[in-house]
């Protein structure tokens, strides 16, 4: 058996209960197909309630490739490498899982586009879900923004009730898996904090221009108006606290 497979499999083992739960969500994607159109229609119904929109738009960054990964290298920038490099590999996981399936299975969306099963949008926002659950505060936190997007993606339009539980299972999976794929004897450069702050600085910078330019990205605004002072500061405090505890 190849190292790799090994290690997604022992992956796999030591996560028992989000294995269990990828499983669970993907026979559950494959029962609600028959039934797709008929849940679609009361679950689009909640677009009109007061406040459904803000909350939405609240959470739908986090299923953004763009900002999972801003996310993950903002992680690897304050000292937690390890935690960064692993969410990083979680979505390079799901991504690719994800296509495998849009491209192989070739569904319409229910807005008339194309690729609609598995949403990327929730296989991105639940492949973070097993690698930041460190504490039941932590646990809950993750899957309930995860299940934020992938509310959104349906009551939104852009996918079926089946489309969101499958990309659950497969960001699931994604997240498992990577636990098994890090090195737990890293290349040194890839341990380096300097890497990661200057990959971070360069992303955060890129993101901003990207923001400022673009009419198109409202999503990227809201996250950096919202959440962009509070991660930086959480970067930042630790050097910020040693260079007041050594003074000025």
């Amino acid at each position: 058996m190849p190292d790799w497979l090994s290690s997604m499999l022992t992956a796999c083992r030591r996560r028992p209960v989000w294995t269990a739960c990828a499983v669970l969500l993907g026979l559950a994607s494959l029962a609600m197909l028959p039934w797709d159109a008929a849940a679609q229609a009361p679950l689009r119904a909640w677009a009109d309630l007061p406040g459904v929109q803000t909350l939405l738009d609240l959470v739908r960054p986090f299923g953004r490739g763009e900002v999972a990964v801003l996310l993950a290298l903002t992680v690897a920038a304050s000292g937690r490498r390890r935690l960064g490099a692993q969410l990083l590999t979680a979505l390079i996981v799901a991504a690719l899982l994800t296509w495998v399936f849009k491209l192989g299975v070739g569904r319409i969306r229910p807005n008339d586009g194309v690729y609609s099963f598995v949403s990327g949008d929730t296989s991105t926002a639940f492949a973070l879900v097993p690698l930041l659950a460190r504490s039941w505060g932590w646990s809950l936190g993750a899957v309930a923004v995860a299940v934020g997007v992938a509310l959104s993606r349906v009551v939104l339009n852009y996918h079926w009730p089946a489309d969101v539980l499958g990309g659950a299972a497969v960001g699931l999976l994604g997240g498992v898996v990577a636990t098994g794929l890090w090195p737990q004897r890293p290349k040194v450069w890839l341990t380096d904090r300097r890497l990661w702050l200057g990959l971070a600085a360069a992303a955060w910078v890129a993101a901003a221009v990207w923001a400022s330019v673009s009419p198109k990205v409202e999503w990227l605004r809201v996250f950096l108006l919202v959440y962009g002072p509070a991660l930086l500061a959480w970067v930042l405090w630790p050097w910020l606290r040693r260079r007041l505890r050594d003074g000025w």
